[in-house]
């Protein structure tokens, strides 16, 4: 049996504690593995926070379970540094010789396929998946995906829908989100939840981010033509955004109409400051010198930090749907929601809160002075033809909001 894995979140223990502190967990994890081994088994390490663990005697599924388990037991156990308890968490895939392969590089890359696919559970702590029949179609259906997505890139076959964000004081509508959609040949719409994750493994999510930027810039230009700018947000990949010539694309593309650049908002995720935050510290300060606003996407969701709001130039906090979804059952969504509105303002920043859909919800945001609201309460994604008109008809006008 061959077992991949990998360390959840290891950079973000070396840039909050240190890279003394991710030395001394690769240390720890190495030794609590190698005390889970037996003498004729074989460790190593395949890099920065991945390990390989070849089970030479593991003939059954139930005793790699077995063995599995008592790896994670073994790795659980909390080390001080420096007053800081770190507990380890761990994503293994596992698979077995030979129904998953039966040479060094299938048995690796079934192996590898588990692991990436239990990592997207992280949330439940450390994890364990085994190579399944499923998982190798799934792969070959990843792989046709891509392709078809590289021919739709060239065949221009996506485009953009477009939800407004309203004003809670005013009625106003004041941006609108700018969201990719994927027509297929067939006829059929394939979810951006589908797409992109395949997308960003092959590394076609920057051309696709390049393409949405093309056609958010072509909407401005046709709003600006008919007197009815506003702004429009866009979600950029944590890939694209880290990308090194990211900025000078973009400041190629807004030096054909630089008006339009207060008028473009880029939505990013912590996961762009996690991987790098030197890097997008740069490219939000070159951003921030064209006029361009940014917007920090899905907060409270991921590893939150002040210290993130604190030093990098963010305009916006778009509060999480999944927070704003339970705010009429849930008291801990109420605190963190009303949390988030207090933090935000404390530091002069604007709140958009995602998916309002009740009258419930819009009144307690209101009451808690949010800024800004975006869901199907007010309106849901529009075609480009009707946003275009919405604007036309909101140029000297305010949408009334419901009471």
């Amino acid at each position: 049996m061959v077992l991949v894995i990998d360390v959840n979140d290891f950079k973000l223990i070396n840039d909050t504690l240190g890279h003394a502190a991710g030395d001394k967990l690769l240390k720890y994890i190495s030794q609590q593995f190698n005390n889970s081994i037996k003498g004729g088994d074989i460790l190593a390490r395949i890099g920065g926070d991945e390990f390989s663990i070849v089970l030479r005697d593991i003939k059954c599924c139930k005793n790699g379970e077995l063995v599995c388990q008592s790896i994670i037991d073994a790795i659980s156990i909390p080390f001080n540094f420096h007053g800081n308890n770190i507990t380890p968490k761990i994503s293994i895939g596992a698979s077995m010789f030979p129904q998953d392969g039966k040479t060094r590089s299938e048995l690796m890359m079934h192996a590898d396929l588990a692991m990436y696919i239990a990592k997207a559970q992280k949330s439940k702590g450390s994890y364990y998946l085994f190579c399944e029949p499923v998982m190798k179609s799934k792969k070959q259906e990843r792989i046709r995906l891509a392709k078809e997505i590289n021919l739709a890139i060239t065949e221009q076959q996506f485009y953009l829908e477009f939800q407004p964000s309203i004003d809670l004081k005013t009625g106003e509508i004041i941006s609108s989100e700018a969201l990719i959609r994927w027509r297929h040949p067939t006829g059929k719409q394939i979810s951006p939840e589908y797409f992109i994750p395949i997308a960003e493994t092959t590394g076609f999510i920057i051309e696709i981010g390049e393409l949405t930027l093309d056609m958010v810039l072509q909407q401005l230009n046709h709003l600006q033509n008919a007197n009815a700018l506003v702004i429009i947000s866009v979600n950029i990949s944590s890939i694209h955004f880290l990308s090194h010539d990211f900025v000078d694309h973009l400041s190629a593309k807004l030096a054909k109409h630089p008006e339009l650049a207060s008028y473009l908002e880029l939505e990013i995720t912590e996961a762009v400051l996690i991987n790098n935050m030197a890097t997008a510290k740069r490219a939000m300060n070159a951003l921030r010198k064209l006029g361009v606003s940014m917007s920090l996407d899905d907060f409270g969701t991921g590893y939150s930090s002040l210290n993130y709001l604190q030093q990098l130039p963010f305009d916006i906090i778009k509060i999480d749907r999944s927070f704003i979804s339970d705010l009429d059952v849930n008291l801990h969504r109420r605190l963190v929601t009303s949390t988030i509105i207090n933090l935000a303002h404390s530091l002069a920043l604007k709140t958009v809160a995602e998916g309002v859909e009740t009258k419930s919800q819009l009144a307690f945001l209101k009451q808690h002075q949010c800024d800004y609201a975006q869901g199907f309460y007010f309106y849901k994604p529009l075609s480009e033809t009707d946003f275009f008109a919405l604007m036309e008809q909101k140029n000297s006008e305010h949408v009334s909001i419901r009471k």
